[in-house]
């Protein structure tokens, strides 16, 4: 994976988790000190992450806390970002490795076939 920056990592593992179902609309959102902890930032990181969550319209600040707002047109859209993200991550790397985009398609062919 390429490097990213600290805002891209929180914003990813927000959608990931936006995605697998653990935070869903009307969630509370994550408290800021974890979000700190667990990427070990400085809060100003945090805080221009919750900037950009709330500018993508994933969060919004309510009077007591920042709440989730997703609905399932968000979510599709973060999958197919991370579908489209990971197809061009495969790619690249057989393309790195001297197979082409056809040769790439084949082993996957391979792949579904021999798994059943």
């Amino acid at each position: 994976m390429k490097d990213r920056s600290v805002n891209n990592q929180i914003r990813d593992f927000v959608a990931l988790n936006i995605i697998r179902n653990l935070l869903k609309d009307g969630d509370k959102f994550y408290d800021k000190d974890f979000l700190i902890n667990k990427f070990r930032v400085n809060p100003s990181y945090v805080d221009k992450s919750y900037q950009r969550l709330m500018d993508e319209d994933l969060i919004e600040s309510r009077s007591d806390y920042y709440y989730m707002t997703i609905d399932e047109n968000k979510k599709n859209a973060l999958i197919i970002e991370f579908a489209n993200g990971y197809l061009n991550e495969y790619f690249d790397k057989m393309n790195s490795i001297g197979i082409n985009n056809e040769g790439a398609f084949d082993f996957i062919n391979l792949r579904m076939n021999s798994n059943g």
